[in-house]
């Protein structure tokens, strides 16, 4: 809350005071703590001191003592009750000078002398440098993130703030207006935001006043419907952490959360989704799904497992298992390429026990299936509390294999707790390191012949320092198969193009095996590609 107006002095100051101490009583019955923020300046000091409205950290330079009349009165009236007292709004400047947070020492020294406790907060540019300071066990930051600042890159930009030595440190959120984002989009930005900041372990978290004013007679404040998301989503933060990162497939993220008010799960896609996508994985006996708005319901079970309906607006389900979706996080297979060639690869598999107990069970493979050799597919745990497994794991592959996204599953059968069995997922890759494959097909009119054909255009790259000499293939039922040998330095691509004579019209519903092989070697790598995909 401002302390001043642009238009308060010396005689007006009690009037505004009192106007304060209204919304003061108010808040601290609802247990709310308030932050007093010294800006804007009054106009009178700006005037006598030729300062900035915005700076208000000015007023504490050595010797200055002109902010007495104007802020001696707020201290005693306050000092007793607000401990956090705010040097300007944040996002004012782009630029500010080091020479004038240097004053931010003073003005935690005079909040000390006159009230007990107090802390200094001081408004921050991301796109500042950090400049520690004196006495900076007294003093805060509140760090504005302006909204070019994506949510996934958050973390990358606070990391000289995570860094020893850690200062406390809270975030200021700006999202897009309407004119710039659709609703929808403005709120997905916004929750998005929201989550990446607080895996950052925050102070806080906060946003520019979302509501506007009409002009009408009565000038009422309209929320924005940020407002309520806002709020939603500081509920289900509150009192938790960010303590994992859960895989949910292709696109699909999960966050865990956990503290005194239980676990959460934060779930969202990347990108836009044609229809939500869907995920069956087992979270707790009882949990609830909560939407941005505040929205509860309880999530339907399908044989035992809870069924996750995923968009690209988070949803929060409170009351889940958050050790054992730790467990879940931790279950990975490295590394996650698996080349496509006719060898049994060498691959890990590791496991970590979150629980303050010793974790004995079985964990068995179920996919992928039969079809593919994995040794060994059954594993005896027996994991220290807090402690991490790593198993040996031998992969061979199938000769008709598709490149592409591939998921290990195995389950776990609990022996020294009461858990029922659950299914744990990794990703892995197939495909080839330093070899990169894009192909499409399409129907194409034969200008010599006037049929329909199937066209198949593969675009390779060598990316790797060595040369490759590969053969490229394309093959349709029904169609003669087509190869050819292609060499390829390091660095270099190649277009190449397949046509079936005729074969347009079958696109729809038959589609292509594309690939390359290496004549010498073990190396095959296929896909199969349908009219309108690229790969």
């Amino acid at each position: 809350m401002d302390v001043w107006s642009p238009k308060v002095n010396q005689n007006t100051l009690d009037a505004r005071l009192q106007q304060m101490d209204r919304v003061m009583q108010a808040l601290w019955k609802q247990n709310v703590n308030v932050v007093l923020c010294l800006s804007p300046v009054p106009d009178q000091l700006v005037d006598r001191l030729s300062m900035s409205v915005d700076d208000p950290l000015w007023l504490f330079r050595p010797g200055r003592k002109d902010y007495v009349p104007y802020l001696a009165p707020v201290l005693m009236r306050y000092g007793h009750h607000v401990r956090r007292w705010q040097f300007g709004h944040p996002g004012v400047s782009d630029v500010i000078s080091d020479a004038l947070y240097s004053h931010g020492a003073e003005a935690a020294s005079m909040l000390r002398n006159l009230t007990p406790d107090p802390r200094a907060v001081l408004p921050w540019s991301i796109a500042q440098p950090r400049v520690p300071l004196k006495d900076e066990k007294n003093i805060e930051y509140t760090i504005d993130l302006p909204q070019a600042v994506q949510p996934s890159r958050i973390g990358d930009f606070l990391k000289e703030w995570r860094d020893s030595p850690r200062a406390q440190y809270s975030l200021h959120l700006r999202s897009a207006s309407a004119v710039d984002l659709t609703q929808a989009r403005r709120i997905d930005d916004l929750a998005l935001r929201m989550l990446h900041a607080w895996e950052q372990a925050p102070d806080g978290l906060s946003i520019s006043r979302p509501w506007a004013t009409l002009p009408d007679a009565r000038s009422v404040a309209h929320p924005d419907p940020l407002l309520g998301v806002f709020a939603t989503v500081s509920r289900m933060l509150q009192g938790r952490r960010v303590v994992g990162r859960l895989d949910l497939g292709p696109g699909l993220k999960g966050m865990i959360l956990d503290g005194e008010r239980g676990g959460l799960l934060a779930v969202w896609s990347e990108g836009e989704l044609g229809k939500p996508a869907i995920v069956h994985m087992f979270l707790g006996d009882n949990v609830v799904e909560t939407d941005v708005w505040g929205n509860r319901a309880s999530l339907a079970r399908v044989e035992g497992k809870h069924r996750l309906s995923i968009t690209s607006t988070p949803t929060f389900i409170e009351g889940i298992d958050a050790r054992l979706a730790l467990l879940r996080a931790s279950f990975a297979v490295t590394p996650t390429l698996i080349e496509s060639s006719q060898i049994t690869h060498e691959h890990t598999l590791t496991l970590s026990n979150p629980w303050t107990q010793t974790l004995h069970g079985e964990l068995v493979v179920i996919e992928p299936g039969r079809d593919w050799r994995i040794e060994a597919r059954r594993i005896s745990v027996n994991i220290e509390p807090g402690g991490k497994a790593v198993y040996p794991l031998q992969i061979g592959l199938p000769v008709a294999e598709t490149a592409g996204r591939k998921t290990l599953v195995a389950r776990l059968e609990f022996t020294s707790m009461k858990h029922q069995p659950i299914d744990l997922s990794a990703p892995m890759e197939l495909g080839l390191e330093h070899l990169f494959i894009d192909t499409a097909v399409a129907a194409e009119r034969n200008p010599n012949t006037g049929a329909l054909d199937a066209v198949v255009t593969m675009f390779i790259t060598n990316t790797g320092d060595e040369k490759k000499v590969m053969n490229v293939f394309a093959q349709m039922p029904g169609q003669k198969r087509h190869e050819r040998t292609i060499t390829l330095r390091p660095g270099q691509s190649m277009i190449r193009h397949f046509r079936f004579d005729g074969a347009g019209a079958k696109l729809a519903d038959t589609p292509v095996r594309v690939g390359l092989r290496d004549a010498s070697g073990p190396i095959l790598l296929s896909q199969l590609v349908s009219a309108g995909d690229g790969q």
